[in-house]
């Protein structure tokens, strides 16, 4: 028996206001049917895979590599570490997470685990109401990422699952080479969690993470329900 004494929810709910990457569509809705007319109620949602709260696959930068309804089961289910780098990203939209932040976390916590997903709590995720400080302009982003050395050393050292972070994106917005979702995690099977809030009520460690992932054949990615469960 799993013994879990809080759950803490890591999902942006969805409504057609959400921060969207520039150029793509935000969510739109519409009512088809209801209790009043119909018996029943529904509605019809228009959302790109990649809205809010959601999980990138292989297959968003890499031809060929798998889609999202292949994601493997044990990997949306796993232990979470969260790596602290609030402080050093306040007042910095460039900041990258270095090899240095993840050595100051293991300095404290330990070696991140093999089959963990590292979560980066940057606190942008406050922001989020405010568009022009939480991802900069138009042709012009700013906000924390993961750096490249860093998510390397995550994935081909510690042999996480997958890397998560409370930004509009793993890689930092002035990174317009992706050089995280290209050399990093998704070229080596690894997922990227985008848009999550809320890290900073998980625990450093001992955290499982689940990621309620749709199954889109053939998506490059979809929007999750993610949430932590702590003991």
């Amino acid at each position: 028996m799993i013994s879990v004494d809080r759950v803490v929810d890591l999902t942006r709910p969805i409504d057609p206001d959400v921060a969207m990457w520039p150029g793509t569509p935000a969510p739109s809705v519409e009512t088809r049917v209801t209790v009043e007319e119909n018996g029943f109620f529904a509605r019809l949602w228009h959302l790109w895979e990649h809205t809010a709260t959601h999980i990138d696959a292989p297959a968003h930068f890499i031809a060929g590599a798998p889609t999202v309804e292949s994601l493997p089961l044990a990997g949306l289910v796993c232990p979470a570490v969260v790596i602290e780098v609030a402080d050093r990203c306040a007042g910095k939209p460039d900041y990258a997470v270095t090899v240095d932040d993840v050595a100051r976390f293991e300095g404290a916590n330990g070696a991140v685990p093999r089959g963990a997903a590292a979560l980066i709590h940057t606190g942008w995720d406050l922001l989020h109401d405010d568009r022009e400080r939480y991802m900069g302009a138009e042709g012009d982003l700013r906000f924390p990422g993961v750096g490249e050395e860093a998510a390397r050393l995550l994935v081909e050292r510690r042999g996480v699952v997958g890397i998560g972070i409370d930004t509009l994106g793993i890689d930092p917005g002035s990174d317009t080479d992706f050089s995280v979702h290209r050399h990093a995690t998704l070229v080596n099977g690894v997922w990227n969690l985008e848009g999550l809030v809320n890290l900073d009520q998980v625990p450093a460690t001992g955290a499982l993470l689940v990621t309620g992932a749709l199954p889109l054949v053939g998506g490059s990615a979809t929007p999750c329900r993610v949430f932590a469960l702590i003991g």
